[in-house]
């Protein structure tokens, strides 16, 4: 989606079918509202092999800003992940052997990790959780 067509969202609906009428159906029913804008800068690679495709991408400088607008932001916001980022290996079928290498050389372990969920810890809105 266009960034500016963001605005749109927070529009009344339209109609069934038109852009974004889902969406906002969604939203109405549960009760949602913006709490909050994730930003990061995203590396991704994406090979094709023999057993399938496999996609790394690489979730860095990962902030968080209070918002309660469908608007995007031009803010620092506050950092959520101190000098980590957030590494995520996607394939089908078994792992490939550059993904196998890479875990084995930098003894990575898997874990859950949710950048919204890093986001509002790191805002103090959910204070009984703690930081991944």
């Amino acid at each position: 989606m266009d960034h500016g067509a963001l605005g749109f969202l927070g529009q009344p609906t339209r109609g069934p079918g038109t852009a974004g009428d889902w969406f906002m159906r969604a939203v109405a029913l549960r009760r949602l509202r913006p709490v909050c804008q994730i930003s990061y800068q995203r590396t991704a690679r994406v090979a094709v092999t023999g057993g399938g495709s496999m996609r790394l991408t690489m979730d860095d400088h990962v902030r968080v800003t209070p918002s309660s607008q469908l608007a995007f932001a031009d803010a620092g916001g506050t950092p959520v992940v101190d000098e980590r980022f957030i590494l995520e290996l996607k394939y089908s079928g078994d792992m490939p052997a550059a993904f196998t290498e890479l875990v084995r050389t930098f003894a990575l372990v898997p874990q859950a990790a949710s950048k919204y969920r890093l986001g509002v810890v790191a805002l103090g809105y959910m204070p009984g959780l703690s930081r991944q």
